[in-house]
């Protein structure tokens, strides 16, 4: 008999449903592993570990974690037409698995390429793009949304030379995202960057993230190691497919 250490390790494996590789992802999933992105903790010195996901992009051009971005930025740019700005939507299955952390580092990667990029949070809840980059703005996307200020009075530049469009104010229940302003926002900002990052709610969520990625050009699909199942994922990939999202691939 197999000893119990080997036992042990084969039930561990059975049980566990979270994706472990990009090879998981495209073969539970079936769309194509754009690329993987390390944990910054196994990556990093552990003087450097203090810094958030962002600022180490920033501060450590030459590291693993900051080339896997590269890596990822080519996958999702790579022979785009020149004369508009290509629209990314990032999204998940479910709540934190890393999309955040992603879109402001795709968007910093992006603008120390020397792209325009502006990262727009839409996830009007949990604001977590605001989070990452202690923001307070007093106008924001929902009073760019509605006319009452200008495009420029609501973008705020990032330290790594993005444009952040974050959420301000407090929310009134109304159904943001099903009015032309969005299609009027999208277009204006397609016309100004050459990259338009969407940082969208949760799939599995709410129904906002349906009509977000059916409007972007692409959509960037996170998975977490070891903790997204394919149980999630794949029902959530289902409704982008049928919302008419276009799913570029997955990154892990």
């Amino acid at each position: 008999p197999p000893p119990a250490g080997a036992v042990a390790v084969g039930l561990a494996e059975s049980v566990d449903e979270g994706l472990t590789t990009g090879e998981d992802d495209e073969r539970r999933l079936g769309v194509p592993a754009l690329g993987s992105v390390p944990l910054l903790s196994s990556v990093a010195p552990r003087r450097d570990r203090r810094l958030t996901p962002g600022d180490y992009l920033l501060a450590k051009p030459l590291s693993v974690f900051t080339e896997s971005f590269r890596a990822l930025r080519t996958s999702l740019l790579y022979d785009r037409p020149a004369g508009h700005g290509h629209t990314i939507a990032v999204t998940s299955a479910l709540p934190g698995e890393g999309k955040t952390t992603v879109s402001l580092c795709l968007a910093r990667s992006a603008a120390q390429s020397g792209l325009s990029v502006v990262v727009v949070d839409c996830d009007v809840r949990r604001r977590s793009l605001n989070r990452s980059l202690n923001l307070t703005p007093q106008v924001a996307l929902v009073e760019a949304l509605h006319g009452e200020v200008s495009l420029d009075e609501a973008l705020i530049p990032d330290n790594g030379g993005a444009m952040v469009l974050p959420v301000a104010g407090e929310l009134t229940g109304e159904d943001l995202f099903t009015r032309p302003d969005l299609d009027r926002l999208l277009r204006t900002l397609s016309d100004r960057f050459d990259v338009v990052i969407l940082d969208t709610p949760p799939v599995l969520a709410l129904a906002d993230t349906r009509i977000l990625t059916a409007k972007a050009d692409s959509v960037l699909f996170i998975t977490r190691w070891r903790k997204t199942s394919a149980k999630a994922a794949g029902p959530a990939l289902g409704i982008l497919s049928q919302s008419g999202g276009e799913v570029e691939g997955v990154a892990l």
